[in-house]
C-alpha cells in the first residue's frame, strides 16, 4: 500500500535463508570496507533510531542485520531512504562485520558471494519423505504457488489471499491491523502513526504456524505496508520448525517477478514447472505491438491522498503496453508527491490503481474523491482518458496476473489511440467519465 512512504528501496531482489550462527561468513570478512570499526561503533545508535521508526530492531534478540553492521563492498547504489525496515537486511555487496556475525540467523542471499537456495526437495516431498507444508504470508506468493500446482501443499495464508477461490478455505495466520475501510487520508495517517509508534502493521499467529509444522515460509520485503515481512515473524522463529526454510520475495522490476516464479518453483521442488510458467509469462508481455510515435504519456496513481505515483514494476508494464510512464521510474519504489507535480506531468492517459483495491472499489473511490483544482483542466480528463483498473488483482501483487495487467493497459491505450470513448474493459478496467 502506498500509504506509508515505506516502499522497498534500492536493495536488490534476493532470497532470505536460515543460516547457522556462524555460517561461513569468515572468508567474506577479509574484504576491504570503509571504516568498519566506525560502523561497529555507530551500530547501537543506528539500532535505536531504527527502533524509533518501528523497524523492529530489538538489540540482542534481533536476528537480522543492520546495514551499519556491514562493510560496503564497492556497492554502486546505497540503500534507499525509502527502505525503512529493509535497512536491517544485508544489501547486495555487504559483508557482516565479525563482531555482529555471531548472532545472525537470517541474511540475504548473495550478500558477498553467489549462493543458492538449499537443494530443493523432490516434487511435493520434504527431505524426510513427508509432504511439503507451505505457509504463504502474502497474496502474491499464494497466486504463484497455485499457478505452479502447489495449492495442496499450502497449509496457511494471510487474510488478503483471496485468489484463486480455492485459497480462501486455508487457515489464516496473518491479519492486517490497518482498517482499510476508512478513507485514504485516514489510512495514511493510521499507518504513519503506527510506524512512528513502533507498532506492527500485521499480526502473525506464530503459534498457529508452529502447530501447522510448516517446512517452507514465504514472505516479502518489497513493502512493509502491503504484506507481512520477515520482520513480522523474526521474534517467533524459535517457536517454529527448526528445519523451516524461509523465502523472502523482493522483486523491483517486472522480469524479477518472473525470476521469483522460477525461484519458488525451485524452492518447492518444481523447477521445470517454474521455468515453464515464467517463460509463458515473459512471452505474454513481450507480444509485438503496433508502433506509435511518440508513445502516449501515462500517469499511474496508486494512492490519491496524498498522491502516490506507482513505481517498481508498473513503469515496465506501461512500457510493455506501448506507453511512456509520465512520472514513475522502473525499479524504484512508488513515491508521494504534491498535486502540482502531478498536474505538471501533462499525462495523456491517467490510470487509477489505488493499492490493494479491486475494480468496483477503485471506481467508487475515484468518483467520490475531491480532485484538486486544475484536475479538470488536464487534457486526459477533458478527453475522457481517465481509467480505473483492478489494482489488487493486476497491478499491486507481484504475481502471474501482472501479465493480465499488461493486457489491460494495452486495451486502454488502444482505446485511447482510437479515440473510442465508449470502450469498456468489463471486469478489468473502466473509463471514468464525468
Amino acid at each position: 500500500m502506498a500509504a506509508a512512504a515505506a516502499h522497498g528501496g534500492a536493495i536488490r531482489r534476493a532470497v532470505a535463508v536460515r543460516l547457522p550462527q556462524r555460517a561461513g561468513l569468515g572468508p567474506a570478512l577479509d574484504h576491504r570496507g570503509d571504516d568498519p570499526d566506525g560502523a561497529r561503533r555507530r551500530a547501537p545508535a543506528r539500532a535505536a533510531k531504527l527502533a524509533a521508526f518501528g523497524c523492529g530492531f530489538r538489540g540482542r534478540r534481533n536476528r537480522l542485520f543492520c546495514t551499519e553492521q556491514c562493510r560496503r563492498l564497492g556497492q554502486r547504489r546505497d540503500v534507499s531512504a525509502h527502505a525503512g525496515g529493509s535497512r536491517r537486511l544485508l544489501p547486495r555487496g555487504a559483508a557482516v562485520l565479525r563482531g555482529f556475525a555471531r548472532g545472525g540467523r537470517v541474511v540475504w542471499r548473495l550478500p558477498v558471494r553467489r549462493g543458492r537456495l538449499p537443494r530443493p526437495p523432490a516434487r511435493g516431498r520434504s527431505r524426510s519423505g513427508a509432504s511439503v507444508r507451505i505457509a504463504s504470508l502474502l497474496p502474491s506468493a499464494t497466486e504463484i504457488l497455485y499457478a505452479l500446482g502447489a495449492g495442496d501443499e499450502l497449509v496457511a495464508i494471510s487474510e488478503k489471499c483471496d485468489y484463486p477461490d480455492a485459497a480462501r478455505v486455508k487457515p489464516v495466520v496473518v491479519r492486517s491491523r490497518i482498517d482499510d475501510t476508512r478513507p485514504q487520508e485516514e489510512i495514511h495517517a493510521q499507518v504513519q502513526g503506527m510506524v512512528a509508534a513502533g507498532e506492527a502493521l500485521y499480526e502473525v499467529d506464530v503459534a498457529a504456524l508452529a502447530r501447522l509444522q510448516c517446512d517452507l515460509l514465504i514472505t516479502q520485503d518489497v513493502c512493509h505496508v502491503c504484506a507481512a515481512s520477515p520482520h513480522d515473524v523474526e521474534d517467533g522463529l524459535c517457536q517454529l520448525n527448526p528445519a523451516l526454510r524461509m523465502v523472502a520475495l523482493h522483486p523491483c522490476r517486472l522480469d524479477e517477478v518472473w525470476q521469483d516464479v522460477e525461484a519458488l518453483g525451485e524452492a518447492i521442488g518444481r523447477p521445470a514447472r517454474g521455468r515453464e510458467l515464467a517463460a509463458a509469462l515473459r512471452a505474454a508481455v513481450a507480444a509485438p505491438l503496433p508502433r506509435t510515435s511518440p508513445a502516449p504519456r501515462v500517469l499511474c496513481l496508486e494512492w490519491f491522498m496524498p498522491p502516490f505515483v506507482a513505481g517498481h514494476w508498473v513503469p515496465d508494464m506501461v512500457a510493455c503496453a506501448g506507453g511512456c510512464d509520465a512520472l514513475g521510474v522502473a525499479g524504484e519504489p512508488g513515491f508521494a508527491c504534491d498535486w502540482a507535480r502531478v498536474l505538471a506531468s501533462r499525462p495523456e492517459v491517467i490510470v487509477l490503481m489505488p493499492c490493494g483495491y479491486h475494480l468496483d472499489e477503485v471506481e467508487r473511490q475515484a468518483r467520490s474523491f475531491a480532485w484538486p483544482d486544475g484536475w479538470q483542466r488536464l487534457a486526459a480528463v477533458r478527453a475522457g482518458n481517465v481509467f480505473v483498473v483492478d489494482a489488487s488483482g493486476q497491478f499491486s501483487r507481484h504475481g502471474p496476473r501482472l501479465a493480465d495487467g499488461v493486457q489491460t493497459l494495452r486495451e486502454i491505450l488502444a482505446a485511447f489511440q482510437r479515440g473510442d470513448r465508449s470502450a469498456d474493459g468489463g471486469s478489468s478496467w473502466r473509463r471514468l467519465l464525468a
